[in-house]
């Protein structure tokens, strides 16, 4: 089916990131594909999306103006996923360069690099690209932390850009139990605390566990906040 049509089908979901005492409301946004009455991650869809610069400027444009209409509706702040690639796209950076709500826009830079021979992989250049979304008021995120490009090298080079760490517990709680994934977490976020970067733990789901967290630390989660149509 062409591309086009297949790239109007695409939605957002949202899922809350929350922490105590929190001011305002803010959520992650979740790409979906509508398939009937059935909504799912399109891998194969969002890889021919980003593999491709034209393909990804149509993506762009829709959901520039997705984010226009909803971010219209409320007063909250949202947070949008970029693969590296995305970010060495012109018309990713002409949209966050013109889009209106960038105050209640934070970009979360994913671990994702997808080979291309249109875009090597350029530290210096991509630095460069964050920095400029961060004089134009953007706020960054590593997302993922410690899976794919985003490791402790990466962190430690972005650090003067990013101002939060999301560390996910998807790839890891399969093979340890609550009490490891407490030690796990505390020790990670431990080792990066002279940063002073805000964290985010997703995915943990225990109650328990969860009440162990600092009360600073934000939290996405299916037990506070399960993904919905936004």
């Amino acid at each position: 089916m062409e591309l086009s049509k297949e790239i109007n089908k695409l939605c957002y979901f949202r899922q809350k990131i929350t922490k105590e005492n929190q001011e305002g409301e803010e959520y992650e946004l979740l790409l979906r594909y509508k398939d009937g009455d059935n909504y799912y991650f399109p891998q194969a869809i969002f890889d021919e999306i980003t593999a491709n610069e034209e393909s990804h400027d149509l993506y762009i444009r829709h959901i520039e103006k997705l984010l226009h209409e909803k971010l219209l509706k409320d007063s909250n702040t949202y947070t949008i996923n970029f693969d590296y690639q995305e970010l060495n796209y012109p018309e990713t950076l002409r949209f966050l360069t013109n889009f209106e709500f960038k105050d209640r826009l934070k970009i979360e830079v994913t671990e994702n690099f997808l080979p291309n021979p249109e875009i090597e992989f350029d530290e210096r250049k991509f630095i460069s690209i964050l920095m400029e979304l961060q004089k134009l008021g953007y706020e960054l995120a590593l997302d993922d932390f410690l899976t794919g490009i985003n490791t402790y090298e990466f962190l430690f080079k972005l650090w003067e850009v990013i101002s939060r760490v999301k560390i996910s517990v998807l790839k890891f709680k399969k093979f340890l139990n609550n009490d490891e994934l407490e030690v796990f977490l505390m020790s990670i976020a431990e080792s990066i605390s002279f940063l002073e970067k805000e964290i985010v733990i997703e995915a943990v789901e225990n109650e328990k566990l969860l009440s162990q967290f600092p009360s600073e630390w934000y939290q996405q989660t299916f037990y506070y906040d399960k993904p919905h149509l936004f």
